[in-house]
């Protein structure tokens, strides 16, 4: 499983799960992925509850529960001590051997990779939106910028900003995994004035195009994303 580990979070890995802990802005802001233990369930949820608190965090999101989950007992037993079912995912994955999909885009919208202060500010005005987040403004958008520039450049990954009547409409973000010639379309997301009106199909091309250049195999679209 790919989890999301940037630099500002703090990240536990143990045998039974990989606890991250995100900034409390985020709305999941304390996530158990890897969840490969046939421990008791109740132990499971203990530790990653113990963990989580001594973070001063009261709620865990256990992610990518499935009918593979080694323990198959884990989700039931989430459920039996109070937890609920925040959101269910779909994880679509595309042959780009034969290039991009024909995806019909309008003529006025522009889509460029986030690479400037503006443009980051952009992307946090799409996505805090989006996704009912409040990104705080006393990250500095200059670093941002410059650590996104660096990403493009290198072809590490990058987030694309789309613009639609003069305004920021769409955003979304990508990461190359080389070694599995994959590519993660990850965090997409418009404004709720532009939905319907293409700004998210012109960032999902921009992003395959990129992908495509850069010869994976296959792009990986993690659902849902808020478009």
């Amino acid at each position: 499983a790919i989890v999301w580990e940037p630099d500002f979070a703090e990240v536990v890995r143990t045998d039974a799960f990989t606890l991250v802990k995100y900034p409390m802005w985020l709305q999941q802001h304390c996530q158990a992925h890897r969840l490969t233990s046939r421990s008791p369930a109740d132990d499971v949820i203990d530790a990653a509850l113990a963990q989580a608190r001594s973070w001063s965090r009261d709620t865990v999101w256990f992610c990518g529960l499935s009918s593979a989950t080694p323990n198959p007992s884990l989700e039931p037993r989430l459920l039996e001590r109070g937890g609920h079912v925040a959101e269910t995912l779909s994880v679509l994955a595309l042959d780009l051997s034969e290039g991009v999909p024909d995806v019909p885009v309008p003529d006025d919208v522009s889509t460029e990779p986030v690479t400037t202060p503006d443009l980051v500010k952009a992307w946090d005005a799409v996505s805090d939106e989006a996704f009912e987040n409040e990104t705080p403004n006393d990250e500095d958008p200059d670093v941002r910028a410059r650590a996104c520039q660096e990403e493009y450049d290198q072809g590490r990954g990058g987030v694309f900003v789309t613009v639609l009547d003069g305004r920021p409409a769409a955003s979304g973000g990508m990461t190359f995994y080389p070694d599995d010639r994959l590519v993660l379309l990850w965090g997409g997301s418009s404004t709720k004035a532009a939905r319907g009106r293409g700004a998210y199909r012109a960032n999902l091309l921009a992003r395959l195009r990129r992908a495509r250049r850069h010869r994976p195999r296959r792009s990986g679209y993690q659902s849902p994303d808020r478009h």
